[in-house]
């Protein structure tokens, strides 16, 4: 789950950013909004998670939604995982990353880095 940050310009933010996405928003009980994957995996990976963190990178880009997100090396990890279909350890994040959870502006960063090295 990756914790989202809401500008004051929106009280709520809840639902799914694109059609057939299995990731969705919603709302905990003590009023924060958290990312959830909504559809079970069929039959193999796909970047599907990936993709929804670049979603939300756009909407803290847009400043209209959300100021930020926050997204733990664990979930990375299991999203780098997913879009390689080969086992990527937190460990290995969190070296790479030297964090243990990432900011958008982080995740924009630790995405670049990752490219620069071919994945």
């Amino acid at each position: 789950m990756a914790k989202l940050f809401l500008t004051n310009r929106v009280d709520s933010l809840t639902g799914s950013l694109k059609k057939d996405s299995p990731y969705i928003i919603q709302r905990d009980k003590d009023g924060g909004f958290y990312t959830r994957r909504i559809d079970p995996y069929r039959g193999g990976f796909d970047e599907s998670h990936w993709i929804f963190f670049d979603q939300l990178l756009l909407l803290v880009d847009s400043r209209l939604y959300l100021t930020d997100f926050e997204v733990s090396v664990d979930e990375l990890a299991e999203a780098l995982s997913e879009k390689y279909a080969c086992p990527f350890l937190p460990s290995q994040v969190k070296k790479w990353t030297q964090k243990e959870r990432l900011n958008a502006a982080q995740f924009r960063e630790f995405n670049a880095w990752l490219k620069e090295r071919g994945w």
